[in-house]
């Protein structure tokens, strides 16, 4: 049997795709003095992967 570690990784991966994916309608982004319209899955998947590497950064840091 595969890692259940492995096994977790892969459905949250999986759940995070479907969830893109049914956002994938314009939505209004109002960033500082910008404004514009950009699609939902963009906008969950940039702060998705800001995320995941801030808690790979976090996880780095408390080793130094």
């Amino acid at each position: 049997m595969k890692n259940p570690k492995t096994i977790v990784v892969l459905v949250i991966i999986l759940l995070v795709i479907i969830v893109l994916f049914q956002n994938s309608e314009a939505v209004p982004v109002k960033f500082l003095w910008k404004k514009f319209e950009a699609s939902a899955f963009i906008i969950y998947l940039i702060f998705y992967v800001l995320g995941v590497a801030s808690a790979v950064l976090g996880m780095f840091w408390r080793r130094i």
